[in-house]
């Protein structure tokens, strides 16, 4: 199962899902993508994720808020193990740390390329 719009691809590879921000998501399309990609995990039985945030952009208190008390506790019932791309602008790199400080158990790495996240995961 994938998904796709004009501000995120999703695609699940053999045993790992691929969410790529094309843009900076809006509050709804940011929850909207997060939950997508957890049913898909969830009914795939995925235990990686691979998040390219590149182009991510900013991710306001709020959201960070909601991702990190509501999503992130649901995430961590599936998701073993996380790969991050990192993003090119520095307040949404700033944005991605904050969320991943407060991840705890999971274990999670940055990359500056699809490839070599892929090779590790």
């Amino acid at each position: 199962m994938n998904f796709e719009s004009e501000y995120l691809s999703i695609n699940l590879e053999s045993d790992f899902i691929l969410l790529t921000w094309k843009r900076s998501p809006k509050e709804e399309e940011l929850k909207f993508g997060l939950e997508k990609g957890l049913q898909i995990v969830s009914e795939n039985k995925i235990k990686k994720w691979l998040a390219n945030t590149k182009l991510i952009g900013e991710i306001p208190p709020l959201q960070n808020d909601w991702i990190n008390f509501d999503w992130f506790p649901r995430c961590l019932i599936h998701i073993e193990k996380m790969a991050v791309i990192i993003p090119s602008s520095a307040l949404a790199l700033m944005s991605v740390n904050q969320i991943m400080r407060r991840v705890g158990k999971l274990e999670n790495k940055y990359f500056d390329s699809v490839e070599k996240a892929k090779l590790w995961l």
